[in-house]
Formats: C-alpha cells, structure tokens, sequence
C-alpha cells in the first residue's frame, strides 16, 4: 500500500455559546440569498465574541446572515445570508469564505497521510540497527523510546478534517494519487533523511522525535 491515513485525537463538538438564540441573525425578505457550510468547531473564530465579526461583515455588506444551529451530528453548520443584491451577496459570501479559511488553519491537524515504513526489508533492518546502535552511545539514551519497527512511518502532510464530507474528498484525492505513485515510480520511492528535529520550538517540551 503507497500510503495511510492516519487520525489524530480531536473533538467535533462545538460550544454551545457560539449559537445564542439572542444574537443570531433573522431572516428577512430580501431578492437574492445564498449560503456557505462551514465546520462547526470553526463557528466561534468565524462569527467572532457576541458576533462581533458576523455582524460587521453584515454592516460593510449590506447583507443579513443567519447562523444556523449545527447540522444532525453536529459536524457542519450552515450560514444562510440574504442580501438586496448580487453584488452584496457575493461579497458577504466572499467576505465568510475567508474567515472560514483562516479560522481552519487556526484548528488542531486531525488526519496525516503518511508512507508506511513497516516492510521487513534487510537493507532497512541493518540502517535501523546502526541507527539503534549510534542512539545507545548517547547520554541517557532508552531504546524503550524509540517507534516499534512495524509502526514505523513517513508523514508526507498533515490535514484539518473536521467534516464527513471534506474525509471522504480527502479519501477520493488520496486514492488517486496513490493510483499515479504506483503507475509512475512503483515501490521504488528515493528519499533521503536529512537530520533530527521535534515537533515544537521548544526542544525540552517535545514529545516527539522524527528524521
């Protein structure tokens, strides 16, 4: 298999106060509306402290946005926004489609998609046993620490997954590239590991160690 995917411990649940009742806003009668699904552990950053963000986008638009409770598992939740025109619709949308960007990024990794490394190949077993044997040499060095051999793995990216929809997009773009990686270069895979380093900027906080 060309590649895995793997899940990092998240939570889906969105804060019950990013949806007052008192603050959402209500449809009106208006010509044009649209609407935009976003991942409900995102709404807060979108909407901003008592909609602050929401309603400044309404205020510089011109347009009305609904913020509706999250959708059945609680996943996506849906922004409805109703605007007097096309123009005022499409900047409105515009305008949440970008704060939907942003506050993603700003969300923890879920998924990674890695090369597994698990195959008992000779040549690696002796690499993993020179690598081993220069560890030992080191100051306080465990061998308990180190990844199980059939564990082991190659991070290729790292994704912001947080709705079934955009896991099974991921899936399908996964499993053509896959399809091209074993069409084009086969098992034959060149990579070369350049040196240590942690998952942080702070060397003594790190929990992991990877090539």
């Amino acid at each position: 298999r060309a590649t895995s995917l793997g899940l990092a411990e998240t939570s889906l649940q969105a804060q019950t106060d990013e949806f007052p009742e008192d603050e959402a806003a209500v449809e009106d009668e208006r010509s044009v509306s649209g609407s935009l699904a976003v991942p409900s552990a995102a709404v807060g950053r979108i909407v901003g402290k008592a909609h602050e963000k929401r309603k400044k986008i309404e205020a510089d638009t011109g347009a009305t946005i609904k913020v509706h409770k999250p959708s059945k598992g609680g996943e996506e939740t849906m922004f409805e926004v109703f605007a007097p025109n096309e123009d005022a619709l499409a900047s409105a949308l515009s305008r949440l489609e970008i704060s939907r960007e942003d506050a993603v990024e700003k969300l923890p990794y879920t998924h990674f998609i890695s090369f597994p490394l698990n195959f008992r190949d000779e040549d690696f077993s002796v690499i993993d046993n020179e690598l081993r044997g220069k560890l030992a040499q080191a100051d306080g060095f465990d061998e308990s620490i180190l990844v199980p051999r059939e564990r082991l793995h190659l991070t290729v990216l790292m994704l912001r997954i947080y709705t079934e929809s955009d896991l099974n997009e991921s899936i399908q773009a996964l499993s053509a590239v896959a399809t091209q990686i074993r069409q084009n270069h086969g098992k034959n895979l060149g990579i070369q590991l350049d040196a240590f380093d942690c998952m942080n900027d702070d060397p003594s906080s790190a929990n992991v160690v990877y090539l």
